[in-house]
């Protein structure tokens, strides 16, 4: 862990050696804004995910060229959830949360 609070954190927490500018480039801001527009693109699949979701399978569709660019970080669990049709599953299982629940529960027990 860095001892220094300036330095710099990435989403995944790696730290880095160089300092936080004082103000940002060009660059970043344009990637910021490249962000932001993709996001926005995603929301809007989100919204109207019913038609995506019978394209999952097709190589050419919207759906899989996004995903091969990458899913922005503001999206990314949402999404993960709906391609693993986690809704679906939460319902075949309805119970299966509160078991493992319980199952770790007992172990912090255990070992408090």
């Amino acid at each position: 862990m860095c001892p220094f609070l300036l330095h710099v954190y990435s989403y995944i927490s790696y730290c880095s050696d160089t300092r936080l500018p004082l103000k940002r480039d060009t660059e970043e801001l344009r990637r910021e804004e490249l962000e932001a527009s993709r996001a926005d693109k995603w929301i809007k699949m989100y919204k109207a995910w019913d038609k995506f979701k019978t394209q999952k399978n097709d190589l050419n569709s919207k759906l899989v060229t996004r995903t091969y660019k990458g899913i922005p970080n503001k999206v990314r669990g949402l999404f993960w959830g709906l391609f693993l049709d986690i809704q679906e599953l939460r319902m075949e299982h309805p119970d299966t949360y509160q078991v493992f629940n319980n199952i770790v529960q007992n172990l912090f027990e255990v070992r408090s």
